[in-house]
């Protein structure tokens, strides 16, 4: 109808859509006209529309409506994302909670979800993590948590300088706590150091901006102990050990690097499910990074400077400074390799012996001194034995190994005279252990009940010494990682000269004394369920309690070491493979030791303990020790990997036949 105007065609088509014969248009909602999809919401009603009640999502029906490119939004979510990246790196945290509490950092895709004991796990989705990862657990306080103090502060604060909070892999530490940390550190873990090592007046600040890795370090072993959030120390184990690893390669601030191997070392994380302690070889990069700096030269430093031809001028100090770090460095990579049982590399000593050097080591202080010479004694002695063979001895060598051991314990007496402290005279104790230790690769026929008083005396000696300590120092609970070791096999010592033939010459009431507590001090060094301390007290609790222990099938003793190439440490590992012998290849490993229900339903009735029959297996004192002791990861520590296919029968070369 060409006379029509606007106005009227308009009218008609409305009064038609109205009209009961006419056609009634219908209006798509936004989601469905973004993507262009068939709609069947009703504009007259509230309900959704079919597509969004199945996707759950917000079914708005407008008339206004624009389309949003998909590649302008994807770019505006990028520069979103690198905004928020740039801020995060140029803040290195997130903004500190009143409530001084430890929070976790998460983006859109990750959510917090709160489990049985109150702490929370950081849930990612499916398709966010590779195949075989396992999700980490993040410890996050509880919100109402008090900003009280839980640690007494002794450090002094800047004022001027309040504590930052810190961010490492989405885990954020309020300055309350880093604070906690800190003055955990300095007060119960750093009088273990040489006061050369670390400035106590620093502040948390100083550290993270001199290294962050040295920061993050001195936090997570002032955790070990933090009862106010115990299970943070886990939290941190991975996240630190990237840091120690990554800063192999990182060129600034090498020595700050080296300091910060060197407590992680000393304090080594517990192994567990996710974790395995790389502290063996992390020693060996230790050694070679200090090499790297030049700190085996410290007098020739020029020559390991990273501009050529560069001279730079350093006072005597400083070379001291640098002399006593190299030393520390050596002592540090010995106390890892007798740990595991290896060898240690003799050809380090020989930079400690040049004329130069010397000098500059008899200024170190007296305490380094003695620890330098007795861990050189012990490698000497392991370069002798090794020359002389372990693997099978004939009578001759056994001699010549006879005489060896006699000369270095002298030595050994020599240097006790520079002890001026139980600590230094617990060191001594230490490397008396390793060379008396060697006596039981003789054979069995030509042990004698003289050597065993020998040994024996000398393992009675440094329980006393390390229970005295403990005593007046709480040890055992900032016990290093040599102490740790130590005592387990001076536990292996005591259980193959109290369960052997020569048990009638040695105060057995004196050693029995002894064993139990220094199994109780390994116990107490323990960090979580599980660790390595935990492991080898119920280890020794179960040798302890089993009659067949280094015994023949007929029945007599067994002095002889199966394990011979593990030199101070051969005892040890001896043993545990005569606990795999005795209640993992067998028959019944799967019920494992205890007492039978006949004998625990007798005494639940009777009120009293009856006594334990040859069929009958030894008491447990630990319920679940059975499972902690067949997780791989705790010989993994020790150097060990008991797998399937491990066989003992015979040597897996035939040149070791």
């Amino acid at each position: 109808m060409a006379g029509e105007t606007p106005s009227d065609a308009q009218q008609s088509a409305a009064a038609a859509a109205s009209s009961p014969g006419g056609t009634k248009k219908k209006k798509a909602c936004a989601e469905c006209r973004q993507q262009k999809m068939r709609c069947d919401a009703d504009p007259d009603s509230d309900a959704p529309c079919s597509r969004c009640k199945r996707l759950s999502i917000q079914c708005i029906i407008s008339s206004p409506f624009k389309r949003t490119h998909k590649r302008k939004r994807l770019q505006e979510l990028e520069e979103e994302t690198h905004l928020l990246k740039r801020r995060l790196e140029k803040a290195s945290s997130v903004t500190p909670r009143r409530d001084g509490s430890l929070s976790t950092v998460m983006n859109d895709d990750r959510e917090m979800e709160s489990n049985t004991t109150g702490h929370y796990l950081l849930r990612v989705p499916e398709n966010a993590t590779k195949e075989g990862e396992t999700l980490l657990p993040l410890v996050v306080v509880d919100p109402l948590v008090s900003m009280e103090r839980s640690v007494p502060r002794t450090r002094l604060v800047n004022a001027g300088d309040p504590t930052a909070p810190r961010v490492l892999d989405a885990l954020e530490l309020s300055p309350v706590i880093i604070d906690d940390l800190f003055e955990l550190f300095f007060r119960d873990y750093n009088p273990l150091l040489p006061t050369t090592i670390l400035d106590s007046t620093m502040t948390a600040n100083a550290y993270f901006n001199r290294s962050p890795f040295l920061f993050w370090t001195i936090a997570a072993i002032g955790s070990r102990r933090y009862n106010k959030h115990p299970s943070l120390t886990t939290a941190m184990a991975p996240r630190v050990t990237s840091l120690a690893l990554s800063s192999l390669n990182v060129r600034a601030q090498p020595l700050q690097a080296i300091k910060g191997l060197l407590l992680i070392l000393t304090w080594p994380f517990a192994s567990n499910a996710w974790y395995r302690d790389p502290s063996f070889i992390l020693s060996g990069a230790l050694l070679h990074m200090a090499m790297q700096c030049g700190l085996h030269a410290p007098m020739f430093g020029n020559d390991f400077a990273k501009v050529a031809g560069r001279q730079v001028q350093m006072t005597e100090q400083e070379v001291m400074k640098r002399a006593e770090l190299w030393s520390h460095c050596v002592i540090t990579y010995n106390r890892c390799c007798l740990g595991s049982g290896q060898a240690i590399m003799a050809a380090v000593d020989m930079y400690n012996q040049q004329d130069n050097f010397r000098s500059l080591l008899q200024q170190l202080p007296t305490t380094v001194r003695l620890q330098l010479q007795l861990h050189n004694i012990n490698a000497r002695l392991q370069k002798a034995l090794l020359e002389i063979g372990l693997l099978s001895m004939s009578p001759q060598q056994e001699r010549s190994m006879d005489s060896l051991l006699r000369i270095f314990e002298s030595e050994i007496q020599e240097a006790e005279s520079l002890a001026q402290s139980d600590m230094d005279r617990f060191y001594v104790a230490c490397a008396r252990q390793d060379v008396v230790s060697m006596y039981f690769y003789k054979s069995p026929t030509n042990m004698d009940a003289q050597i065993c008083m020998l040994i024996f005396e000398s393992t009675c000696k440094y329980f006393e010494l390390l229970c005295s300590l403990d005593d007046r120092m709480a040890l055992s609970r900032r016990a290093t990682r040599f102490m740790l070791n130590s005592c387990l096999m001076s536990l292996a010592v005591f259980l193959r000269l109290l369960k052997g033939p020569y048990v009638s010459y040695l105060d057995s009431e004196r050693g029995t004394a002894l064993f139990l507590k220094g199994k109780q001090l390994l116990s107490a060094g323990s960090l979580e369920h599980g660790d390595l301390p935990e492991r080898g007290a119920a280890f020794a609790e179960q040798i302890w309690n089993s009659d067949k222990a280094f015994k023949n099938p007929d029945g007599s003793f067994n002095m002889g070491l199966k394990t011979r190439t593990r030199f101070g440490g051969g005892p040890l590992h001896d043993a545990i493979r005569w606990w795999r012998e005795l209640y993992v290849d067998t028959p019944d490993q799967d019920r494992g030791p205890g007492v039978e229900a006949e004998q625990l339903c007798a005494e639940n009735q009777e009120g009293h303990t009856p006594a334990l029959t040859t069929q009958t297996f030894v008491p447990n004192l630990f319920p679940s020790q059975n499972d902690i002791l067949l997780d791989d990861q705790v010989w993994g520590d020790l150097g060990l990997a008991f797998d399937s296919d491990w066989s003992f029968s015979q040597p897996p070369f035939p040149w070791a036949s």
